[in-house]
């Protein structure tokens, strides 16, 4: 099964960085320099420094990164952070262990830890070669308010069939990337429908689904958590009402959906761990936090505080290859 989707992943290194310029004070005399100085670094060139000098003060494996790196040979910040990822090598692994730290312009990263997104709001993902299916919709998107549904089968896209993994940077193009795209959906009865969506801005909600199922064992309570970013004061009024839910409805054990969710705020994931554990578990180890020899004096140990009544059995969490960062905790 291949997995065709945006990824919105943790930020492990940020930075903002601000370029002003500044004019020469003149006096009420009239001059004239026939020689007028010509700046020698660009802005590009200067922001692309500006991302060098913060990896080399904050980045977790500072010391690895050589002398001779060059940032100005890089697109832009974030492919400089890309590259930084290679010089994260730790005993015991054969790869880099950064496969996360980007960079991102202010004004999107507002928008995606705010979660708020600008397209159609759908997922999609080979089930099989040339069989293209909707994995989930975001109620509040365009293609929610479409009435598109998990699902269904994508049959055209733009007019054309050409519906197969070879073709993905087009399909990505047109699902993700597209202000305008029409689809061609076939539903489960075999009807189809055709819909032509327009991107448009729209609230993300991370809580997917929250339900309780009767298992044999008792009642198993089943929350679909799809990122750890978006308003915080939303998400954790949901946690307490769905946790509370749980707790007298007497669920004995609990599944934590986490297959989708990139990661996110810290914060949040600290939150959900102390609804989740056992009373007993308070004021044990939940976490640390390390920095590098320059900013010891942020390190933190984080222990588990419990929250709200329930106190389940069993923990059970669904993962992919998408669960990241903050899901990882």
């Amino acid at each position: 099964m291949q997995i065709i989707q945006r990824s919105f992943i943790a930020l492990a290194v940020a930075g903002v960085v601000a370029i002003s310029s500044c004019q020469k004070e003149t006096s009420g005399v009239d001059e004239q320099d026939p020689t007028p100085d010509t700046p020698t670094v660009s802005v590009n060139d200067k922001i692309k420094d500006t991302a060098v000098a913060y990896a080399r003060d904050i980045y977790l494996w500072y010391t690895q990164i050589p002398a001779t790196f060059n940032g100005r040979t890089y697109a832009d910040p974030n492919k400089i952070m890309e590259a930084t990822r290679q010089y994260s090598k730790e005993t015991g692994f054969t790869d880099p262990v950064d496969r996360w730290s980007f960079a991102v312009k202010q004004t999107e990263w507002d928008d995606i830890s705010s979660g708020i997104a600008g397209d159609f709001g759908l997922n999609v993902f080979f089930r099989e070669e040339g069989d293209l299916r909707v994995r989930y919709v975001e109620k509040e998107s365009p293609a929610g308010k479409a009435g598109v549904r998990r699902g269904w089968r994508i049959t055209k896209l733009n007019g054309s069939t050409n519906i197969t993994t070879a073709n993905s940077n087009a399909i990505v193009a047109a699902v993700y990337q597209s202000g305008n795209t029409s689809f061609e959906f076939q539903k489960p009865d075999g009807s189809t429908v055709t819909s032509s969506l327009a991107a448009a801005s729209y609230k993300e909600n991370p809580i997917f689904l929250d339900t309780i199922y009767n298992g044999t064992a008792g009642k198993v309570g089943y929350l679909v958590f799809n990122s750890f970013l978006g308003d915080t004061t939303q998400i954790y009024n949901s946690f307490q009402q769905i946790f509370g839910r749980f707790s007298a409805q007497n669920v004995k054990d609990v599944i934590v959906d986490l297959r989708y969710n990139g990661g996110g705020y810290v914060s949040v994931q600290e939150k959900l761990a102390n609804y989740l554990v056992k009373s007993s578990a308070s004021g044990s180890l939940m976490m640390k936090e390390v920095f590098n020899d320059k900013y010891q004096n942020f390190n933190e140990t984080i222990n588990f505080s419990k929250l709200g009544s329930l106190n389940p059995n069993r923990l059970f969490f669904i993962v992919s290859d998408n669960t990241a960062s903050a899901s990882e905790l």
